[in-house]
């Protein structure tokens, strides 16, 4: 018998699972893309503004989260993640004082409406990725394969196809 987590136990574990495979380019897809955009935004937001609305991000997960696994979180639950997210937010007062005053000259509305399309891909991949973690009938280690493989080969296909659009070569290091 193998031990869960060997290469052994996921080839096992895989066979006649086509299905499991395509049900995990979804949640695999959404992140590579918010992957792809957080470079994206952090190249037109300041990396303080960026960590600050990214923490918000934890907030909306949490409350679709209760709408897709049937559960409410409890008031200490969420008493708990808002001081988490305070805490965050505390240590870049500034950031979060050039989100009021528009003092931040490098932006317009275009970095935001690219961070709410991160939010929206980073609530339904990881809450598809949650899902499946629950409902699919395989070990937890071959899921997690499953979703870093499938979202590298994305990732890497992407990068591919932005090298051919742009005409471009792909260079890893200069």
């Amino acid at each position: 018998k193998f031990t869960d987590g060997s290469f052994q136990h996921f080839q096992e574990s895989m066979k006649g699972k086509k299905d499991v495979v395509l049900k995990y380019c979804l949640p695999a897809g959404c992140m590579a893309v918010y992957d792809l955009l957080s470079f994206w935004s952090l190249g037109r937001l300041s990396p303080a503004k960026y960590q600050v609305l990214l923490h918000l991000r934890t907030v909306m997960i949490a409350f679709f989260w209760q709408f897709v696994m049937k559960s409410r979180l409890t008031a200490i639950q969420w008493t708990a993640l808002t001081l988490c997210i305070w805490a965050a937010m505390l240590t870049e007062r500034a950031a979060i004082a050039e989100l009021f005053t528009g003092n931040d000259a490098r932006t317009t509305l275009w970095p935001y409406a690219t961070l709410a399309l991160q939010y929206a891909l980073a609530i339904f991949g990881n809450l598809a990725n949650e899902k499946f973690l629950k409902e699919v009938n395989l070990p937890v280690n071959a899921q997690n394969i499953l979703m870093y493989s499938l979202g590298s080969t994305i990732l890497v296909a992407g990068l591919g196809i932005a090298s051919l659009v742009n005409n471009e070569p792909i260079v890893v290091i200069e």
